[in-house]
């Protein structure tokens, strides 16, 4: 029986650097295939993930290759070479995992740069504890640079892992984090992670190696099916969001504020539709063109998106026409938010054209909904819509609501 386990858990060095080497190999190849074959894998920076992950693979497979020819060759020149292929690859992935993590853009830069910094401190030790192999200063020099790139390496993982909530992003974090670890002793080792010799003939060289190849190729698989679900979550948000504005299209608009509708209804909280649209936006396009004009239309959702609360639904209607629903909000609240977004829109100013300036009308209509079916949800919003009509009629670039009389008239 101890004989069978044994034979379950042992690997030797030539055989871990072999998988090594044909894993990270056949990642590359199969990474980069699908980045140049699949154009939905280039959604964003999903794209640039992709070819920094298969860049860093494929320096890997290299490193490991140089590693395994000094195996045969003994020639120091492939030692030094194959651990700084090896650890310039392990310090590209960890870029690349740095690069998705949801940290703000300064500080990740930050953050690379200090890598960056650490890596090259550690490469340079690296090599020098290389050239004096059989000296003290050898040993001194590698024990060194060991904290620093291990350091270097392991700051895109943990910061994947530390601050993300998803299983997949965490498992990738922390597998990496313990192959880097892993991968630069060995490369640090020249093939050897266990240079003391009470080691040397000791099971934990062979449960080391096989767990050194289980963490390559099993977080490889994790990035994969990282990139895949954030490729998935790139067309599924696609599906919902007007391409030119980036809001929401009608469809999610209607299936969305339906079910907060209906929300409200049951809990008997008002709600309110805000209904805009951009005055003389024909002659905007006749003048201007329709480029400046889509350049009007990106400026005005970004307004939106600034002047509505997290849970707010906004769209784009149609053409140059957007709607605001307000859930849990009365007359008081809409007025505020339709009056902010008219004095948004008069201090926008354009680069392109200093002297170009746009105006909007909007109509408001609210109330407290009976009942939670369509027809009430969408009779709300024609009510809006016809406020927003009022405006245009009234001169424009202001706020009317529904349930007042139009100007120069009373309702009886």
């Amino acid at each position: 029986m101890v004989e069978i386990l044994r034979s379950l858990v042992t690997m030797e060095d030539h055989a871990a650097l072999v998988m090594l080497f044909w894993g990270n190999a056949a990642l590359f190849v199969l990474v980069l295939s699908y980045v140049v074959m699949d154009k939905t894998a280039n959604f964003g920076p999903n794209g640039v993930f992709l070819r920094k992950f298969a860049v860093a693979r494929g320096i890997q497979a290299l490193g490991w290759c140089c590693l395994l020819v000094f195996q045969a060759e003994r020639n120091r020149a492939f030692l030094i070479v194959g651990g700084l292929l090896a650890l310039a690859g392990l310090f590209a992935e960890s870029d690349a995992l740095l690069f998705i993590t949801d940290m703000p853009g300064e500080r990740k830069k930050r953050l690379r740069m200090a890598s960056t910094d650490l890596m090259l401190v550690g490469a340079v030790l690296f090599s020098v504890s290389r050239i004096l192999v059989g000296s003290i200063l050898s040993v001194t020099f590698a024990l060194v640079s060991l904290p620093i790139l291990i350091a270097g390496c392991v700051i895109g993982p943990v910061c994947l892992a530390g601050l993300s909530s998803a299983t997949i992003r965490k498992f990738v974090g922390i597998s990496a984090f313990c192959m880097y670890a892993a991968a630069v002793g060995w490369a640090i080792g020249g093939a050897d992670p266990f240079p003391v010799s009470l080691f040397r003939e000791s099971i934990a060289q062979d449960i080391f190696r096989i767990a050194l190849v289980i963490l390559t190729l099993s977080g490889g698989t994790g990035i994969l099916i990282l990139s895949k679900e954030a490729t998935d979550r790139r067309i599924a948000e696609m599906a919902i969001r007007d391409p030119l504005t980036e809001l929401y299209n009608r469809r999610h608009f209607f299936e969305r504020g339906r079910e907060e509708f209906a929300d409200c209804a049951r809990n008997g909280d008002e709600v309110a539709f805000v209904f805009l649209d951009l005055d003389g936006f024909k002659k905007i396009n006749d003048k201007w063109g329709h480029r400046f004009g889509d350049a009007v239309l990106r400026d005005f959702s970004a307004l939106l998106r600034l002047g509505i609360r997290p849970l707010d639904l906004c769209c784009r209607y149609g053409g140059e026409e957007f709607v605001i629903f307000l859930p849990r909000t009365g007359r008081e609240g809409a007025a505020t938010v339709a009056e902010r977004m008219l004095e948004a829109v008069r201090g926008s100013k354009f680069p392109e054209q200093l002297d170009f300036s746009y105006t909007v009308s909007a109509g408001v209509a609210h109330g407290r909904p009976v009942t939670a079916d369509e027809e009430a949800f969408m009779d709300l919003l024609a009510k809006s819509d016809e406020a927003m009509y009022r405006a245009k009629r009234a001169g424009r670039d202001r706020v009317v609501f529904w349930e007042d009389p139009p100007p120069g008239s009373e309702r009886r």
